[in-house]
């Protein structure tokens, strides 16, 4: 049994997977937590493996996936600064459970990991360089996905795809370019604010709009609580809702507006990634809700003739992994219906068999 814990501010979120049955609770860290999980598994030594997800790992933390050593608590530390709100959830769980169960396997599954090796272009903004060595830099997100459809589509392709853009569909959309198995480029920069707007975020914006906020007599915090929590979808059609609400209710006039030009922010980022790819030999959608996402995805593939894009509407939800492109299709497009507990999860089964062999 395995315990994958997920901040969720100001709680703790806590996932077990056991066999096809999903317990999951949140809690506030400290002795109360612990006990919630136990209480809900019956017996703390069932835990085998102990997983923790970190939003940001900034420069300490390189790698996807890492085994905790004596160093690991140490960095995870140093990273809190960066996205201290969900870092800080993460490291001070990982401090409590490490010290709780020292002799199970602990493993740090970090988002922004995947995109550490990206070239310099790509992840430099333009601002002094003392800014830059503090960590003021684009990091990426959501790389759990992105690795995982580069892994799907070379087990399906083998080598022979080079040029691959990832479109993740869902509360914090993003798209990620990626030659040669390597990540060159993310719409997601220092958080995911940055890049295509999401279900509450304001994506791409001047950031001279902050300042006029703030004139204008808001405070930072009113101010950031407007553009992470009030605005995207939200502010669009001025309620709280989700890109999902949108689509099932896509035909009303506001829903509409906001679902073209969210394709308008895609289609200029998937433009771009062509460009700085010099071309592109595969599409891959990614998405938690697959089926709900059927007709936006097929939209977006009509507005990729520029680039040979083919498509048959009606192969999207038939299982976890689709070719939605037709034969004569230059560029082949898959569609991934994918679960982030259920690739964590596999990922730290597949460890523990191979330290037991």
């Amino acid at each position: 049994m395995i315990l994958l814990l997920n901040p969720y501010p100001p709680l703790m979120q806590w996932i077990i997977m056991d066999g096809k049955n999903l317990l999951e609770g949140k809690s506030k860290l400290g002795t109360e937590f612990i006990y919630n999980v136990v209480e809900a598994i019956g017996n703390i030594r069932k835990i085998k493996g102990i997983g923790y997800f970190l939003y940001n790992g900034g420069k300490e933390i390189k790698s996807s996936i890492h085994i905790f050593d004596s160093n690991t608590l140490q960095n995870l530390k140093k990273c809190v600064p960066l996205l201290p709100e969900y870092n800080n959830l993460t490291y001070e769980s990982a401090r409590l459970w490490y010290e709780k169960m020292p002799w199970v396997m602990h493993v740090l599954f970090c988002d922004t990991g995947f995109f550490t090796g990206v070239p310099l272009e790509a992840s430099l903004y333009a601002v002094p360089k003392e800014l830059s060595m503090t960590g003021i830099r684009r990091y990426g997100g959501y790389g759990i996905y992105h690795q995982h459809a580069l892994e799907c589509a070379e087990q399906y392709f083998g080598s022979s795809i080079k040029r691959i853009i990832n479109i993740y569909i869902g509360n914090n959309s993003n798209i990620a370019a990626i030659k040669d198995g390597i990540p060159i480029d993310f719409s997601i920069g220092f958080t995911m604010i940055e890049g295509i707007f999401s279900d509450t975020g304001c994506g791409d914006i001047d950031p001279t709009i902050i300042f006029e906020l703030y004139s204008a007599g808001m405070s930072f915090e009113e101010i950031n609580n407007l553009l992470s929590h009030l605005s995207g979808f939200t502010a669009l059609l001025g309620k709280k809702t989700t890109i999902y609400e949108v689509l099932e209710n896509k035909n009303g006039t506001d829903e509409a507006e906001a679902l073209k030009i969210f394709k308008y922010n895609v289609l200029k980022y998937i433009g771009s990634y062509v460009s700085i790819l010099n071309g592109v030999d595969l599409i891959i959608f990614i998405s938690n809700h697959i089926k709900e996402s059927r007709e936006l995805i097929n939209e977006i593939c009509r507005g990729l003739n520029f680039i040979g894009v083919k498509i048959i509407t009606d192969e999207i939800e038939k299982s976890n992994i689709n070719v939605i492109s037709k034969t004569d299709s230059k560029t082949k497009v898959i569609c991934l219906n994918i679960n982030k507990w259920e690739i964590m999860n596999n990922k730290f089964k597949s460890m523990l068999n191979n330290k037991r062999s």
